[in-house]
């Protein structure tokens, strides 16, 4: 046998789903600041950096690209997405947009919850 594929359940949804709603209640969403979130951001941005070479053998052997590649643009570009994010966690302000000469709408921006995905396999990093 040369390798095994794990696949995620209906159950492993389910329990991801539920441990984001815990964590957009209590230490991510609106009860936490912005200010927080970046900071949190941040120190995963640090955490990779630190641990960089790991990761990058990591993404060689999950995707079968080469060392430098997963080392110049895989993780290099996810480390510097996750700190472009993190500088922006505490300036997203709602705004007040003028409609017209009458009327003035506000637009505030605000985490809405749990979101699911599907990651291509080729960059799930990013």
């Amino acid at each position: 046998m040369l390798t095994s594929v794990a696949e995620g359940t209906a159950k492993d949804v389910d329990r991801a789903v539920a441990a984001a709603k815990r964590a957009y209640d209590t230490s991510w969403g609106l009860k936490v600041p912005g200010t927080e979130r970046g900071k949190l951001l941040a120190k995963l941005v640090l955490l990779m950096e630190a641990n960089a070479d790991t990761l990058c053998a990591l993404e060689t052997l999950d995707n079968g690209k080469t060392f430098s590649w997963a080392k110049n643009v895989d993780v290099s570009f996810s480390i510097e997405t996750l700190r472009y994010y993190a500088g922006w966690a505490d300036k997203i302000h709602g705004q007040v947009i003028e409609t017209n000469e009458q009327r003035l709408t506000y637009t505030r921006h605000e985490p809405i919850g749990v979101v699911g995905q599907i990651i291509p396999w080729n960059f799930p990093r990013m």
